[in-house]
């Protein structure tokens, strides 16, 4: 995780390394399809994943539809 952090705040980038401990390529957020960079526990393998997030589409919905609803 701290690979990905030193080499944003460097480049913008998280991505891009020569590294060996370079895992997996951290996507960029798309709202057609958004996905994360998910980590998993030290001791599994692989410790990094990108996983799809439509796991809380509905309550982000919910919550767009109320800030139009309901403006402060």
């Amino acid at each position: 995780m701290t690979d990905y952090f030193i080499r944003f705040i460097n480049t913008l980038d998280p991505n891009g390394s020569s590294s060996p401990r370079a895992q997996v390529e951290w996507p960029r957020y798309n709202p057609e399809r958004p996905r994360l960079l998910t980590f998993l526990p030290e001791h599994k393998e692989p410790s990094v994943i990108v996983t799809e997030d439509d796991f809380r589409k509905e309550p982000i919905q919910f919550f767009a539809e109320m800030a139009k609803r309901y403006r402060m």
